[in-house]
């Protein structure tokens, strides 16, 4: 797979719920491509096309930890919702 940066790798994912779901099915079509598929290596992987505040969430995922690729799809398009964004940002205001 392409390290970030080359072409054809996806832009580094900073979390933002507008680009949440293309950087998922660019890293999928990634993965297709490149025959990786094995559920682990694939949460492994992504690690390298997130910043360094989406790998530490991702990394306290349980779906990261049992290497269930299927689950941290869905969770991080969850988290990465607009309603989880404005969640988190109220939780900011409040500290």
């Amino acid at each position: 797979m392409p390290t970030l940066d080359e072409k054809g790798a996806p832009a580094r994912f900073h979390g933002d719920y507008d680009a949440v779901k293309q950087f998922i099915r660019k890293y999928k079509c990634l993965c297709t491509t490149y025959n990786l598929i094995d559920s682990q290596d694939k949460c492994d992987r992504i690690l390298e096309y997130c910043s360094r505040s989406v790998r530490l969430f991702i990394e306290s995922l349980t779906s990261y930890q049992n290497g269930d690729w299927l689950q941290l799809e869905d969770d991080i398009l969850n988290q990465c919702s607009p309603l989880a964004q404005k969640y988190l940002a109220w939780y900011k205001m409040c500290m």
